[in-house]
């Protein structure tokens, strides 16, 4: 689905002429494994809002009143894992944040980070390369979303 087709879906719902082409979701996912403090790695990726997030979107612009993320998780080889998501902002800027501990198990083959809250998934992105969260190593995701136009 297209973005402008999201739009449009949003526009129907909340029934208003006026957020037809006035919405930007602007987002990326950063993802960096770190050990004592120290990055080891780290990696930037875009996300793709499903049409439940962006509906949810709409309702709250609309009455102020939606479902909101609450957990990231991660999609790999070894299975998923979930993890609480703290919210923080900066100005026009809403931050997810989760973080995997250093003494957490391994987690290989990480494919696929979800955002996702009361039964929904808001977004969706694609690791940047098949990610191996090492034990001994913390995982930290922060997802940065902006709305304009708005």
């Amino acid at each position: 689905m297209r973005l402008r087709d999201i739009f449009r879906r949003i526009r129907d719902v909340v029934n208003k002429d006026s957020l037809h082409d006035n919405i930007s979701i602007n987002s990326e996912v950063r993802i960096y494994l770190v050990k004592d403090g120290k990055t080891l790695q780290s990696y930037i990726t875009k996300n793709t809002w499903t049409p439940d997030g962006c509906i949810e979107i709409a309702k709250f612009l609309q009455s102020g009143s939606a479902y909101r993320p609450s957990s990231i998780s991660c999609d790999g080889t070894g299975g998923s894992s979930i993890q609480p998501a703290g919210i923080s902002r900066e100005t026009s800027i809403v931050i997810y944040d989760a973080t995997w501990a250093a003494s957490e198990p391994e987690r290989s083959g990480i494919n696929t980070f979800r955002l996702e809250g009361n039964g929904l998934t808001f977004a969706i992105t694609a690791a940047p390369t098949q990610l191996i969260k090492p034990e001994g190593v913390e995982m930290k995701i922060y997802w940065r979303n902006t709305i304009s136009g708005v």
